[in-house]
């Protein structure tokens, strides 16, 4: 248990320097701004000693949503660490929470209001799916400790469909 401390230590200087990242995000091609937040992502895990396995192969470069039940804060950096231009639909009050509300917007996360119905996540799904990018979604809309999968809300699977995405 001695590396506890070390790697504690050496996750807070990897959000400290995405912290810093994000400060100049305005200065770089958004194609190099998707790979440093891949290549971030990748390196949450590395620090943490957390392996993946992927069985298949990774998506195309064509948008696709991409749709998860939520167990915990490690399912961000495992999904966003999978391909460039990835990003998450969060709702709207993760973008006021400390440092994590800025690097998710820095990281392109697309915001909804809840309680706007529908509308909020439709928009952010379209806004996503029409830019080129990977939209993870938890249709759940809620953590779980994923031993029961909750309803799906079949709404935020229209938006794919009608841009012709893969799901």
């Amino acid at each position: 248990m001695w590396w506890v401390p070390l790697r504690a230590a050496r996750l807070v200087a990897h959000i400290l320097r995405g912290i810093y990242i994000t400060r100049r995000q305005n200065k770089r091609d958004p194609a190099r701004q998707a790979e440093l937040v891949r290549a971030w992502h990748e390196k949450v895990l590395r620090i943490l000693n957390i392996e993946i396995h992927v069985q298949g192969s990774l998506p195309e470069n064509a948008p696709q949503l991409w749709v998860s039940n939520h167990i915990s804060w490690l399912d961000i950096p495992l999904l966003g660490s999978l391909a460039p231009h990835t990003v998450f639909v969060s709702k709207q009050e993760v973008r006021s929470w400390p440092v994590i509300g800025n690097l998710a917007a820095a990281a392109g996360t697309l915001f909804m209001q809840r309680g706007s119905g529908s509308e909020g996540a439709r928009s952010a799904i379209a806004e996503g799916l029409s830019s080129g990018r990977h939209i993870v979604i938890f249709p759940e809309g809620t953590t779980t400790d994923g031993h029961k999968v909750k309803r799906f809300h079949a709404r935020l699977f229209q938006t794919a469909i009608d841009c012709r995405a893969s799901v």
